[in-house]
């Protein structure tokens, strides 16, 4: 028996079960691949976005104690003092406006210091972040007396900051020139030549030496101005002795 032409087209145009099923696990497998897809381009994105921070992060913390570094000074009563983690030196800035319109005494020399601040992770003691402290230093004015004495220069404690400025570091390595040999620390009147700074984003290992940090690591020799081979005082007794020297041999 034959069906009427419009009764076979309905017939022939429905779907069967095992299509629908088959058509729906399609769908399912497309849509679970989409959704791994944008989870997996998500996660990497939340990565690179956070690794440029903490990389801005280190620049511009590389920035700033550069820019400081350069402006540090000799000063007989503070010094210039380093060791691995940390540094302490007297730099001198500019004065605001303000500062000349104020009672109290305003200097400007200022007493900075930077230090690796820690924490414990599960039993050991690991970098957190580096810390900043500033505070101004004021001059005795028995300077002769002050340097026999080695009295240290007083600080108004009122006024002093201490700063957080990034918890991206993790690894944290100072070593100070001399001329000759980079050493681990430094205690002295005047400045190294340079200071070599080395920031890095992971601990480091319990079993591994700084020298052997073994994740990626931020480095950078910041040259001093007022290191030892260029203090200005040295230089202008130099050229005082030359010019003595040339004027007397001028004579006849």
């Amino acid at each position: 028996m034959r069906l009427p032409p419009a009764q076979r087209r309905r017939t022939s145009s429905a779907f069967t079960l095992v299509e629908v099923v088959l058509a729906i696990a399609i769908a399912t497998g497309i849509l679970v691949v989409a959704l791994s897809f944008y989870q997996q381009a998500a996660s990497l994105r939340a990565q690179i976005l956070e690794a440029s921070d903490r990389i801005s992060a280190i620049r511009l913390l590389m920035d700033r104690l550069t820019t400081e570094l350069r402006t540090a000074r000799a000063h007989d009563w503070e010094g210039f003092t380093g060791d691995v983690t940390s540094l302490r030196f007297v730099k001198t800035e500019a004065l605001s406006s303000t500062a000349w319109t104020r009672a109290q005494p305003w200097t400007d020399l200022k007493l900075i210091t930077y230090g690796a601040a820690t924490g414990l992770d599960g039993t050991n003691t690991v970098i957190t972040g580096i810390t900043r402290t500033e505070r101004p230093v004021f001059e005795p004015r028995q300077v002769r007396t002050a340097a026999l004495t080695e009295t240290p220069a007083s600080t108004n404690t009122a006024t002093t900051v201490v700063e957080p400025i990034s918890d991206a570091v993790r690894f944290l390595r100072f070593r100070f020139w001399d001329g000759e040999t980079w050493m681990e620390s430094w205690t002295d009147v005047v400045p190294p030549l340079a200071v070599e700074v080395s920031f890095g984003l992971d601990p480091q290992p319990d079993d591994a030496l700084p020298e052997e940090y073994p994740f990626e690591v931020f480095r950078r020799v910041v040259l001093l101005p007022g290191g030892r081979e260029s203090d200005p005082l040295d230089l202008f007794a130099g050229a005082s002795v030359e010019t003595k020297s040339s004027s007397s041999l001028s004579k006849p």
